[in-house]
């Protein structure tokens, strides 16, 4: 494809997008034709009831299972664990739970599952960033945080931990959408180019945020000396 510099490459996917949505038009009409009422209620229910027993977990198990002392290393490890496996199988295992009520009720195509899969994926992805950020940097929870980070810079890591995990997680589902939809090949490289972009904010939106706070603090930026071979 052209450069994504060129104004001609965004053109060219202005006019794909068209061809793009004719067939996720087609591909609604046909789901429309699928199942009935009364099996919607009942996949409606035991989705509801999925998710309620996802909150109860969050909000009443799993905090007693942690209560635990954090005061030794060993401790705070072991929390820290059990926060990132959690986060990260909670909510992508209740997802495949929901698309599997969906799936075995008749209730989806076969492309509408390919999809509904790769939404799995993409809540997976961002579930294992987010794990990954509560349990090392716990930003409300410094008495359990692995690292000796003060609370504004614990928070600045963690958002910068989540936030692409989630845009990993956007990336993961449109490009199963590109793929199910036959889309033009021109909106995937485009997709990516955005991804990229995406990447590029984040990292210099963490450069200038800790550079601020370490001026808060009245401290310079580390940095390498020049002598050294990595220093660049």
């Amino acid at each position: 494809s052209p450069s994504v510099l060129d104004p001609y490459f965004w053109l060219d996917v202005y006019n794909a997008l068209p061809i793009k949505l004719r067939s996720a038009r087609a591909l609604l009409e046909t789901w429309n034709e699928r199942g009935d009422g009364l099996r919607w209620a009942a996949a409606a229910i035991v989705i509801i009831g999925i998710i309620a027993l996802a909150i109860g977990l969050d909000r009443w198990w799993f905090p007693r299972f942690i209560a635990m002392s954090s005061h030794t290393r060993s401790a705070k490890a072991w929390t820290s664990l059990c926060v990132f496996i959690w986060l990260a199988v909670r909510t992508p295992v209740a997802s495949f739970a929901a698309l599997s009520i969906l799936g075995l009720l008749g209730l989806l195509t076969f492309r509408l599952e390919q999809i509904g899969e790769g939404l799995v994926a993409g809540i997976a992805a961002a579930a294992f960033g987010h794990g990954v950020a509560r349990g090392m940097f716990a930003p409300t929870e410094p008495e359990r945080r692995m690292v000796q980070e003060d609370d504004e810079t614990a928070l600045c890591f963690f958002n910068h931990l989540v936030w692409p995990s989630r845009a990993l997680g956007v990336l993961v589902v449109l490009q199963v959408i590109h793929k199910t939809l036959f889309a033009p090949l021109i909106i995937t490289v485009a997709t990516n180019a955005l991804f990229a972009a995406v990447t590029v904010a984040f990292l210099v939106n963490l450069v200038i945020r800790l550079g601020r706070i370490k001026k808060s603090r009245g401290e310079a930026l580390v940095a390498a000396a020049w002598a050294h071979p990595l220093a660049l």
